[in-house]
């Protein structure tokens, strides 16, 4: 899962848990998943669908 590259350990984790619980409302105990963090990239950017993101005008003008 890719996560803004300024969220800490404990904001990522916390994405982490909004998705198990979206995955565990529709498949119930039918399913285990496993979640790996990953901190967004610039090329990102295009793709985001994070609103007002601090850094996104930032990391554009970088690449």
């Amino acid at each position: 899962m890719t996560v803004p590259w300024y969220f800490n350990i404990n904001e990522g984790h916390h994405e982490v848990d909004i998705l198990e619980d979206i995955v565990r409302k529709h498949f119930g105990d039918r399913i285990e998943l496993f979640v790996h963090l990953d901190g967004c990239r610039t090329y990102s950017c295009q793709i985001c669908t994070k609103e007002e993101c601090p850094y996104v005008s930032m990391l554009l003008i970088i690449e």
